[in-house]
């Protein structure tokens, strides 16, 4: 994405949000670098005297109780010990509170009392004040007057009073850090398989697993379910494939983005900005595209953990904070919050892939329950249907079904798996325990291959009746659609090497209507109608139409930044729009109109005269066919045999200049009368042979 070449594709939504997100995290992050933000602090676990001390109403392990608080402040809960004996309370029992560990340089940190005496309930108590510095305090309580014995310690995690706003600020940082490495490893991605994704188009079929294994592969190849689904939209409503077809590749895509998961997985956080290093130096310094494609990857990917990092660093503190804690437990017994919790997130940031990232920072900060998190995976897969259904507002009914499939499909899929959670949950840590694991973050990931694996081969026999119920929500359009682009779907500027093809599609299109224009061009000089010419120009706007909707679409396809093969092919396909229109405009302005005003003038051509133009006339038609076949197979040893016999052309041409002289010489008055007309024919004809060399030299020579 070059700087200089912003438009509307730059600001796509996703991007949006990911550079408000960073923008967020920058502020987090010198916000912390002035001082003002959260410290994660190192606790040591201590443990209590047996059956002697205990904490009171414990949920955390005895001998440790974290609490939170702002610098300078009260703590707003006492520190409370009580002594059992024998399981009962132990009253007028001495215990002393000492302050052992401040952080550097605090000053005011400071205890109500030094030493309490238990009450009838065994429970002593005192307050502590925080000091003027932010980090770790720990406080002991002594059970008796000898400080010597083993303590109970409370670790206190001091904070300044803006701590929750750079918290936010550090997550969603992390959050727009991890989109920009998902984007961009996705680009370097579609780019490394150049013209391999053009094979996804060629290899649909409507065989089931076919479509099925097409979907997986280029979700895998595009990183993001989303983007599948979103392309599909396009080429449904291009009807380059149908309905049945792409409900095949949307349940593909959804296991395609396991393998995103299983990646995130992997806690690769303190290596990130290795890779993140290593990405930028390959796409610096390298000159080969190969490698600065890999450099792209594994920069994407550097920033993906490093995003990953920086929202588990944030998200820690909030273990301290039991209200947190109570939310993300209640997310374990109420699965269906958290399921509708991960479909709006998801809907706002766009990106499932995101969704489950964040649940698996959570997992791994040691925050969320794999019981909690399996929902928000399978909600996710709910909220990326968002992203289709708003691409497919703009299309027609086609896409629209697509759309309306793709939420169908994840519906289900949910609806289908809620009753087994517990199963997807035994089953996710079974395999995990398998790949000798104990990671909660794995276990994620593997429930949710474990969810997208069964629930696709669950739907896919049901694909038929996915289509009928899709059909009933949005039928078939039952009027003629205005004649319009058929393969130009902004959907396809995801992928360049795709939406180049598709232009290629509309300029086959294009040509092929220009090809009747010139069969039809003769008929109409041979039996003069102003129907005929009538029809010659209503294909003609139809030319002009193809021609304003083409050109725009190839310069938001240069807009994303094209290498230098695909920039080629761009530029050629430009060159040979302007030809081609060019000779639709000789047709329809200067061929066609003749024959209407030699009926007009009550003349027509000699018979020799209209041989001598139906001859040049099918000799171009041959050669308009080989320029076709050039430019359909990009064969530049079709395009090189059309410019060979060029010089066969002319001469042809200037041999009919001269019989044609030689009757006006000779004064035949069916010549006189029509000789302006017949030259400026013979003129019009090879003007359209010269734009047929025009496209042939750059088939030779650009693509």
């Amino acid at each position: 994405m070059k700087l200089n070449k912003l438009d509307r594709s730059t600001f796509t939504p996703r991007r949006i949000v990911a550079f408000v997100l960073i923008a967020a995290g920058a502020f987090a992050w010198a916000g912390q670098a002035a001082g003002q933000g959260p410290t994660i602090p190192d606790v040591s676990e201590g443990t209590s005297n047996e059956g002697e001390v205990d904490l009171r109403n414990l949920s955390l392990p005895p001998g440790l109780h974290t609490l939170t608080g702002i610098i300078g402040e009260r703590l707003d809960r006492c520190l409370e010990v009580q002594v059992l004996q024998d399981g009962k309370p132990v009253a007028n029992e001495t215990i002393s509170f000492m302050i052992l560990v401040a952080p550097t340089k605090a000053e005011g940190q400071a205890l109500s009392r030094e030493t309490a005496t238990t009450d009838e309930k065994g429970v002593a108590s005192t307050e502590f004040t925080i000091g003027s510095k932010k980090g770790s305090y720990v406080v002991a309580a002594f059970y008796g007057d000898s400080i010597t014995a083993q303590p109970v310690r409370f670790n206190i995690d001091a904070r300044t009073g803006t701590w929750v706003m750079f918290l936010i600020f550090g997550l969603l940082g992390g959050l727009g850090i991890f989109l920009m490495g998902m984007e961009l490893s996705g680009d370097g991605l579609k780019k490394a398989a150049g013209d391999r994704m053009r094979g996804i188009l060629s290899a649909l079929t409507s065989k089931r697993v076919l479509a099925l294994i097409i979907g997986v592969v280029a979700t895998a190849v595009l990183q993001s379910s989303s983007a599948t689904t979103v392309m599909l939209v396009g080429f449904v409503s291009a009807t380059i494939m149908n309905l049945t077809q792409a409900i095949g590749v949307t349940i593909g895509a959804k296991i395609g983005t396991t393998i995103t998961a299983q990646l995130i997985a992997f806690n690769l956080s303190e290596y990130s900005l290795m890779l993140v290093a290593l990405g930028f130096l390959l796409r610096v310094a390298s000159k080969k595209k190969s490698l600065k494609q890999a450099g792209s990857i594994i920069l994407g990917f550097g920033l993906i953990f490093f995003g990953l990092g920086v929202m588990g660093s944030s998200m820690r503190p909030l273990r301290s904070v039991p209200e947190f804690s109570e939310m993300l437990v209640s997310l374990g017994k109420r699965p269906l919050m958290g399921i509708l919790v991960a479909v709006a997130f998801t809907a706002i940031v766009q990106s499932s892939a995101a969704t489950i990232g964040l649940a698996i920072a959570l997992c791994a900060s040691g925050l969320l329950s794999l019981e909690a998190a399996l929902p928000l995976a399978w909600g996710a897969h709910v909220g990326t249907c968002a992203t289709a259904l708003l691409s497919s507002l703009g299309t027609g009914r086609e896409g629209k079904q697509v759309a309306v499939s793709h939420l169908i499909i994840s519906v289900l899929g949910v609806v289908v798996a809620f009753p087994f959670l517990g199963y997807f949950v035994d089953g996710a840590r079974w395999v995990t325990a398998l790949m000798g694991s104990t990671s909660v973050a794995r276990e994620l990931a593997n429930g949710h291959m474990l969810f997208t694996v069964a629930t696709g081969i669950l739907l896919l026999p049901f694909i038929r009746q996915v289509e009928w119920l899709t059909l009933k929500i949005i039928p078939p359009a039952k009027v003629e659609p205005l004649f319009g682009p058929k393969y130009l779907v902004d959907t396809a500027l995801e992928v360049p090497v795709l939406a180049l093809d598709l232009a290629h599609r509309e300029i086959l299109r294009m040509a092929e209507i220009v090809r009747g224009m010139m069969e039809a061009s003769m008929e109409a000089l041979t039996h003069p109608d102003e129907e005929a010419v009538e029809k010659i120009g209503a294909q003609d706007d139809k030319v002009d139409i193809l021609e304003k909707a083409i050109r725009p679409f190839l310069a938001r396809v240069a807009s994303e930044g094209l290498d230098p093969e695909l920039s080629s092919r761009e530029h050629a396909f430009i060159y040979i729009v302007q030809d081609l229109e060019g000779i639709g405009d000789i047709l329809t302005k200067e061929i066609a109109p003749v024959g209407t005003k030699l009926a007009a003038k009550g003349v027509s051509f000699s018979d020799e005269g209209l041989g001598e133009l139906r001859q040049y006339h099918d000799k171009l038609m041959a050669k308009y066919d080989r320029v076709l076949e050039a430019v359909t197979n990009l064969d530049r040893h079709k395009a090189e045999e059309t410019l060979q016999l060029g010089f066969k052309e002319r001469m042809m041409e200037r041999k009919m200049r001269r019989a044609h002289l030689e009757r006006l010489h000779s004064d035949r008055q069916d010549s006189l009368d029509t000789s302006a007309w017949h030259l400026s024919i013979l003129n019009n004809l090879r003007a359209m042979g010269e734009k047929l060399d025009n496209i042939a030299r750059t088939v030779l020579e650009e693509l």
